[in-house]
């Protein structure tokens, strides 16, 4: 091999071994790189983002219990289908509904929970239906996030940028939940991890993009 082929050969296992280290240090961290984890404050109100309800129920009552906030939102979520079941004369609670009972059946009164309209079908309409709350009621300016752990980067992202169409300072907290049982410092030896963060990767740039 001549001295031009040696040089290039020497570059190709440079940028080769850049990307493995790269690779090496990179992938241990996407899994904690999801989960945003702030100091709890004292709120005006706490959130609970719909989606997997045992885990982030547990968080919020956590937290209520606490003293962190003394009245918790839920957006009503979108129950697909769930109107041809009410015409059939079948009762079927929807996510809302069942997360609320949960909480009731906690210990935290009815009359702390507030039920948001919406019929949210994402995070990016739950979002909307607080943005459209707090216009009605200025007087609050700090809310705890409380969702899965793996969902938290995303979710205070989408929150952030609503948040910043009231024209409020409103700041939102980030309140992972401790129960979620994500694997988030090993999620590659973890099948049910490892799609996690596949998914949560592309919806983060789907809303970083649009």
């Amino acid at each position: 091999m001549n001295k031009k082929g040696q040089k290039r050969l020497r570059i190709v296992l440079a940028i080769f071994t850049f990307f493995v280290l790269l690779l090496w240090f990179t992938i241990p961290r996407m899994g904690s790189f999801l989960v945003v984890k702030d100091k709890p404050v004292k709120a005006d109100a706490l959130i609970i983002l719909m989606g997997n309800i045992p885990d982030r129920a547990l968080e919020a009552f956590d937290l209520y219990k606490q003293g962190y906030a003394r009245k918790i939102i839920i957006v009503m979520a979108n129950r697909y289908g769930i109107d041809f079941f009410r015409e059939k004369g079948i009762s079927l609670d929807g996510q809302t509904t069942i997360t609320k009972k949960a909480l009731v059946g906690m210990g935290v009164p009815a009359e702390d929970i507030i039920i948001l309209p919406g019929d949210a079908k994402s995070t990016q309409e739950e979002a909307e239906a607080l943005r459209k709350y707090i216009a009605l009621h200025r007087q609050v300016d700090t809310v705890l996030l409380v969702s899965s752990s793996y969902h938290t980067r995303r979710a205070k992202l989408i929150f952030n940028n609503e948040m910043k169409k009231s024209g409020e300072r409103v700041t939102i907290v980030s309140c992972p939940s401790k129960y979620t049982g994500f694997k988030e410092n090993d999620w590659w030896k973890d099948r049910e991890s490892s799609k996690i963060v596949f998914f949560e990767y592309l919806k983060i740039i789907n809303v970083l993009l649009f």
